[in-house]
């Protein structure tokens, strides 16, 4: 069957535009995000570092208590000023896989940042990440909460709060928290909060991701195949009409 040459060019264009819609990606603006880019053991102790990531020095004088762990081959706190700190409860690695980040809510409390680049004003942004509560093995004695609370310039978010039984883990969750950037700075942070003073909570978290939120919704495949399917009617119509028109004739 044959069909005007605008026609099969107009459902040439649909194809193309729904191709392309479905293909974009929307743009990741955290660097890292997956933390496999960094030394093993606790941020800014003894030159360890995170890669895209800063931390600072608590009021002691020593870095946060902010570890980079290794999963592979086998759970790896690295070493802190303190030595190492192995987690209760057997913890595993997050569904994003590799390197994940542990930060003590209690101890040395200190965040984690990122400055975002590329954030546009009244623009929003979708934060996603993995988490998890945990505890330092060897030194709780009892139950833990552990979250995290979120920034990004002054805004604020925080996860819910996770009680932890004694030695054991949460595993992990996922979370996401919708930020529309007034243009108040741009640095990402996240904070451990935990409780009580003196049994270690630590908060992981891995495979942070922020993007754009789409204003613009794709074309479904059902919404574009309706409509090519409604041109082929009328193409069929217009060709019946003027069959008939010429057999009257």
């Amino acid at each position: 069957m044959r069909y005007p040459r605008m026609v099969v060019r107009l459902i040439a264009s649909m194809a193309l535009a729904l191709g392309a819609a479905n293909g974009a990606q929307a743009t990741q603006l955290v660097q890292n995000g997956s933390f496999e880019t960094g030394n093993i053991g606790q941020i800014g102790y003894n030159g360890n570092t995170v890669a895209d990531w800063t931390t600072g020095t608590a009021s002691d004088g020593n870095p946060y208590y902010n570890f980079l762990f290794s999963t592979s081959p086998s759970l790896n706190s690295g070493t802190g000023i303190y030595g190492g700190v192995p987690l209760a409860g057997g913890v595993t690695a997050s569904p994003d896989g590799g390197n994940f980040v542990a930060a003590d809510g209690i101890f040395d409390v200190g965040p984690i940042s990122q400055a975002i680049n590329g954030l546009v004003v009244g623009d929003t942004y979708q934060l996603g990440f993995w988490w998890a509560g945990a505890q330092q093995m060897g030194t709780s004695n009892g139950p833990t909460t552990e979250q995290w609370q979120v920034k990004l310039g002054d805004q604020t978010f925080a996860t819910a709060v996770y009680n932890n039984p004694q030695g054991a883990w949460s595993g992990w969750m996922y979370q996401t928290f919708n930020f529309t950037w007034d243009g108040n700075g741009n640095v990402l942070s996240f904070l451990a909060v935990g409780t009580p003073t003196g049994l270690p909570p630590f908060s992981l978290v891995d495979g942070v991701s922020l993007q754009q939120v789409q204003v613009q919704a794709t074309p479904e495949p059902a919404t574009v195949t309706l409509a090519v399917v409604g041109i082929l009617g009328l193409g069929a119509a217009n060709r019946r009409r003027r069959a008939a028109k010429a057999a009257s004739v």
